[in-house]
Parts: C-alpha cells; sequence; structure tokens
C-alpha cells in the first residue's frame, strides 16, 4: 500500500481509466467540486493507502468532508507541485568538473548515436550514413551485438529504408553497442566504457522516452539521468562534441509572442507535464556542461510527422488527433502555430547541419518557416479530400473530445492532458518560432521545406494506409515508446 500508482507501472490507458472511473463515482455522490482539483498528474503521485483513505466512505460524505477533502487535495497539488520543481531545478545542476577539454580536438570519424530505433531513429541513422563518412557507434537495448543490428534492420525496413546500399553501410561502418542509457555507464562494464571513451570524438543524443501522461519521476531515468550519462561519457577519454536532440516543448505552455532559438526557459515557466519538465532539465545539464568548455549544439523539433512515402506511428499525437477530428468530423477553430515537418526532412537538415564543422550557432529551432494553425490543415483536407468539418473553439472542442471518446479510441490515454491543458492551449495562441538560426545553418546544404499540401498528403496516405490495412487495435503502451519528441 505503500506504492504509488507510477511505481506499480500503470499505463497511460490505465491511469486515465481509473481517472474516469473516479469522476463517476464523484458525479454520483454529487462531488463535482472536486472534479478540478484530480488528474493524472495528482494520480501517479498518490500511494495505494493514500488514494483509498481519500474516498473512503464517500457514500456518507456530509459537505463539511467534501470541503475537507477538496482542501486536502488541494494541498496535495501545491505540495508535489513545489517538490517536483525543487527536484528539477536540483537534477538540473551540472556538478561534473570536465578536466578533459583543455587539449585540442581530434579529427571527426567516430560517433557514438543513440536512439537509432523508433520512428525518429532510423531515419536519422540513414541520413547520418548518406551524408557523413564516419563510423558510428550506435547504442541499443538488446542482449547482444547481434540481437541489436536485427533491431535497427527491423526498424529500416519498417521506415521504408533498407536498400542495398544501406546495407553495406551497415555492414561497413555500423558498430552495435548493447546498453541502456538509463544505467550507470550506459550499462557497459568500465573496459568497454573506456575503450568507447577513447574511440568517439561526437555524440549524437536522439534517445527519449516520449509520453505525454507519464509524470517527471517515471521518465527522469532515461531523460534526465540518460542525458547527464551521455555528457559525463562526453568529459571522458577523447575531446567530443555533444549534439542533442530536444524539443521545442521546453517552452512548456508559454504565452510569449515569439520564441527566439536563444531562448532556454531560464525561468522553468509554464513547465507542468513530466516529458516537457525532463526536456528542460536535460538541455539545463548539457548548457551546464558547455559554460564549462563542452562544444555542444542543440536541435528544437516541434512535430515529426508522416514521411514522404506515408511512413508514421500510430503512437503519434498528431496522427491519433487528426485521426479523432477525421472521423468525428469536428475541428478546432484556434490559430496557436503549428509546425508539421516531414520526419526525413527534419533527420536531413539536423545532419546538414552536424556535418559542418564551422557553424557557430548552438541552437536550432527545426520549424516550418511558414505559420499555418489546425484550421489550415483541417480546409485544406476538407478541399482536398472533401472531409467536412464542424468547427468549436477550444473550450468546446475539448467538451466534444471527452463527450466522444471512448477507451478503445487511440486518443483516449491522451483525453486528460488536453482536457487540463486547454486553458493554457487558448492562452498561447500568439506564441510563433524563430528560426533564424536553423534557417541559416540550412543554406550550407540544407533542404528546403515541402508546402503544407505536401506535408498534409503524407499524414492521409499513412492514415488510409492505415485503415485499408485494418490496423485499429494500438499498443496499450501508447506513447511509451523510445523515439525522439
Amino acid at each position: 500500500e505503500d506504492c504509488t500508482l507510477a511505481d506499480l507501472g500503470i499505463d497511460s490507458l490505465g491511469m486515465v481509466t481509473l481517472l474516469d472511473d473516479i469522476e463517476s463515482v464523484l458525479k454520483d455522490h454529487g462531488a463535482t467540486d472536486l472534479l478540478n482539483e484530480i488528474d493524472t498528474r495528482l494520480l501517479q503521485q498518490l500511494t495505494i493507502a493514500e488514494l483509498f483513505s481519500l474516498f473512503d466512505g464517500l457514500e456518507g460524505f456530509s459537505d463539511d468532508r467534501l470541503a475537507a477533502l477538496h482542501a486536502v487535495l488541494k494541498k496535495l497539488r501545491r505540495e508535489h507541485e513545489r517538490l517536483q520543481q525543487d527536484r528539477m531545478r536540483y537534477d538540473a545542476r551540472w556538478s561534473i568538473n570536465l578536466v578533459t577539454l583543455n587539449g585540442p580536438a581530434e579529427p571527426l570519424t567516430h560517433v557514438l548515436l543513440t536512439g537509432p530505433t523508433g520512428f525518429f531513429g532510423p531515419f536519422l541513422l540513414a541520413s547520418l550514413l548518406r551524408q557523413t563518412p564516419y563510423t558510428y557507434y550506435v547504442l541499443v537495448r538488446a542482449s547482444d551485438a547481434e540481437h541489436g543490428l536485427a533491431r535497427i534492420r527491423e526498424n529500416l525496413h519498417h521506415a521504408r529504408l533498407d536498400s542495398p546500399t544501406i546495407e553495406e553501410m551497415l555492414k561497413k561502418r555500423i558498430r552495435v553497442i548493447s546498453g541502456d542509457i538509463s544505467k550507470h555507464n550506459l550499462g557497459l562494464d568500465s573496459n568497454e566504457w573506456q575503450s568507447l571513451a577513447t574511440q568517439v570524438q561526437a555524440v549524437i543524443h536522439n534517445a527519449a522516452l516520449v509520453n505525454y501522461v507519464s509524470n517527471y519521476d517515471t521518465l527522469r531515468p532515461h531523460n534526465v539521468e540518460g542525458t547527464r550519462e551521455l555528457l559525463r561519457f562526453a568529459s571522458t577519454g577523447t575531446r567530443k562534441e555533444f549534439h542533442y536532440i530536444s524539443s521545442t516543448t521546453i517552452f512548456g505552455w508559454t504565452v510569449k509572442g515569439e520564441l527566439f532559438e536563444t531562448d532556454n526557459n531560464d525561468e522553468m515557466l509554464n513547465l507542468d507535464f513530466g516529458y516537457a519538465q525532463t526536456k528542460w532539465v536535460a538541455e539545463q545539464l548539457v548548457f551546464g556542461a558547455e559554460r564549462q568548455g563542452l562544444s555542444v549544439r542543440v536541435y528544437r523539433p516541434s512535430f515529426i510527422t508522416a514521411s514522404r512515402q506515408g511512413v508514421a506511428s500510430s503512437d503519434d499525437i498528431v496522427i491519433r488527433l487528426l485521426s479523432f477530428m477525421i472521423k468525428h468530423g469536428i475541428a478546432v477553430n484556434a490559430t496557436n502555430q503549428i509546425s508539421f515537418l516531414p520526419v526525413e526532412n527534419v533527420a536531413d537538415n539536423i545532419v546538414s547541419i552536424f556535418k559542418h564543422r564551422k557553424t557557430t550557432a548552438r541552437t536550432f529551432h527545426v520549424t516550418a518557416d511558414s505559420y499555418y494553425n489546425m484550421m489550415d490543415i483541417t480546409r485544406l483536407i476538407t478541399r482536398k479530400y472533401g472531409c467536412e468539418f464542424v468547427y468549436y473553439d477550444i473550450p468546446a472542442f475539448v467538451a466534444e473530445l471527452k463527450r466522444r471518446c471512448m477507451p478503445s479510441d487511440p486518443l483516449y490515454p491522451l483525453l486528460d492532458f488536453f482536457t487540463r491543458s486547454q486553458n493554457k492551449i487558448a492562452a498561447m495562441q500568439q506564441k510563433r518560432y524563430n528560426n533564424d538560426q536553423y534557417r541559416a545553418a540550412r543554406k550550407i546544404e540544407g533542404y528546403a521545406d515541402p508546402s503544407l499540401e505536401e506535408v498534409v498528403s503524407y499524414l492521409m496516405k499513412y492514415m488510409v494506409s492505415d485503415i485499408e490495412s485494418g490496423v485499429d487495435e494500438h499498443d496499450e503502451h501508447d506513447i511509451e515508446q523510445w523515439a525522439t519528441p
């Protein structure tokens, strides 16, 4: 009974189902005032004993007892938020002395890459192999190198990137390292760690656990401590560059008008869900290492969407939301900037920046050059594909989500996320990404954005093929996967 719900490993679907059950009980007993005090973030922090003690004897609650419970829940929420912020500030401190960074950098020949599987990883790996001549040590969660290489091949095949040329490159230039970024020394023994650290001159850190429902503590071992271990690796052996695949979520629910690439959300504002919190802390660690002399570059993609061939992931939040909107014929009337970039464009442009040693900028917003919003996307879908929508403002749209979304729907695990975030989404409609440094770096050898019509066509190609192939079953672990944000 001392375990929290998060400790028990309840997945996002189970958490939202439990929340739905609790809301039904509260409504049945006239305790609707408590609804705003309970969400999946709070549930993940409660122990089993606390959960049952809070609701024990609910049927006989008087108004005074309901008011007392309301106060207890409010206090628990405040305490949780304070403790979480304190933990984030503590975790963001960089305390390792990078004593090896005084010597000259060796020529770049060998690179450590994390996160080669998932959705984005295969595209990044394939682009690195095509655009650069380096040897890549690829960190994979696997029982051995043979198993790891099989996982890489499987993901390349799923992404429709396998070819005789790629296979030849895999054989010649890929060295599989079986490890885990959440473990000490990346799961390597001391000899492997030291040997690898002396051979590698750059790290590309792409691995992350992506989940919009899990809390900070659940994601912390992979997204925060994994980054810390890799930065420690970068301080060992030869002098190294550190390239970090971050996310625009480090700005949280910002209400700023224009977000510059030099902005880092130093004040830790508007961060209230675990994934954004862990990416912010990881960035702070990277910048802390930079202040001690480590050469770093940070790439912040927004939404990475379907490839030109219509390869995407059913776990993607964009796919889940758009498919739900098309199925039910509802859309949102909002002006929030949306940045959808096809996965190969994101990979190719990050690699084109990575391979140029003289790029002076440090942080890049890997975002669409043009402004557009969700209404532009749904109107294009109507015009090109004949799907009609009824438009709602943000609160009414979220109310429709709650009314229509069933536990069997792929969007259901994200229902609480949208419900508790709707006011924050509405407040940030003037936010715009500035990506001047990204554009300037791309001019060297980068790739231009496809049109919005092309981007939408890739998404539709995936969703149509998903329906035609009869793939309507979704992983119960929803968005818990190794992927980039």
